[in-house]
């Protein structure tokens, strides 16, 4: 094969993963809300035995050194993403603190059915390509080993297991608005909505997966998206911006490489709700769930850190 032929077939491929990526990007848009009701399923999730020793790896708590921002990624469609002062935003105070008793994270899955790639001792029936409603299976698995290795820390979360993405993917943010909105109404102690998914990102029709490796063991990786609420009148993205960039830094100081990047969108995702709203991209469709489960693990420790630093340093 020729150098001119190299060439461009590189150049294919870059084109065909640039536009699988906006393809992914536009399938989390909001569209205008339909009437529907979901069943409510919101779980408590407390720490019932001694939580698991975990090594102190953020020294001094919430301190960020300067430089660090260096360290991260930031891409995204967003007109801000060229303006935003990620380094100010990192090393600035947080606008909130866990003081209350009660659950302080709310977990939910607005792409609910998500699953990943099977493999054996973890087959599941498909509700549609990489999809299933398997709860044990699909990304609501995923959410609970989130819960429990908070509740590990000491940390009380809410699991909400609620399908919002059945029967129509494309409203599934405007179906769960109204029970993240109830939920966090009965528990104002709440002050992080992780929104959990997984990514999806195929080359030839293959679903690729975005790994590394922690304590010998393999992961999928993470990608934090925040939106800048798009058509929706809403300044206090920068507030969850601020959020998830200090936790990015302290996921990859806790695990280097866990957070493949950060995301900033032209959309809201309903991140309007909290300054602390995260979603959480936990690896890809190409990925498996036991490695989207190690990522999980990981990813909760370094949030718990955060957390913890918070109660400390506040």
């Amino acid at each position: 094969m020729t150098y001119l032929h190299l060439k461009r077939l590189f150049v294919a491929l870059s084109l065909t993963a640039a536009f699988t990526a906006l393809l992914s990007a536009s399938a989390r848009r909001e569209e205008p809300p339909e009437n529907v009701t979901p069943q409510v399923v919101v779980m408590r999730t407390v720490r019932t035995e001694p939580p698991q020793q975990t090594t102190r790896l953020l020294t001094g708590g919430t301190a960020y050194r300067e430089g660090e921002r260096g360290e991260m990624t930031l891409m995204g469609d967003s007109p801000y993403l060229k303006t935003v002062d990620a380094e100010s935003l990192l090393i600035a105070p947080y606008d909130f603190t866990f003081e209350q008793d009660g659950p302080a994270v709310l977990i939910v899955h607005t792409h609910t059915t998500e699953a990943y790639t099977p493999c054996d001792g973890w087959q599941y029936e498909p509700s549609g390509d990489y999809r299933t409603l398997d709860k044990s299976q699909s990304i609501v698995r995923v959410g609970a080993a989130i819960a429990d290795q908070l509740a590990a820390r000491g940390i009380e979360a809410l699991h909400d297991t609620n399908v919002y993405d059945r029967p129509s993917f494309s409203q599934a943010y405007n179906t769960a608005l109204p029970q993240i909105q109830k939920t966090l109404a009965e528990h104002p102690s709440v002050r992080i909505v992780l929104d959990v998914h997984r990514d999806a990102y195929a080359v030839g029709g293959e679903q690729q997966a975005y790994l590394t490796e922690l304590d010998g063991e393999p992961s999928a990786q993470i990608l934090l998206v925040v939106g800048d609420g798009g058509n929706y009148d809403y300044d206090g993205w920068r507030q969850n911006l601020k959020w998830n960039l200090k936790v990015y830094a302290a996921a990859n100081r806790a695990a280097p490489n866990l957070v493949r990047t950060l995301r900033l969108d032209h959309a809201r995702y309903n991140q309007h709700l909290m300054p602390g709203s995260m979603l959480v991209e936990v690896g890809s469709a190409g990925n498996t769930l036991p490695q989207a489960l190690c990522a999980a693990r990981a990813f909760a420790d370094a949030l718990a850190d955060v957390i913890d630093g918070l109660k400390t340093d506040y």
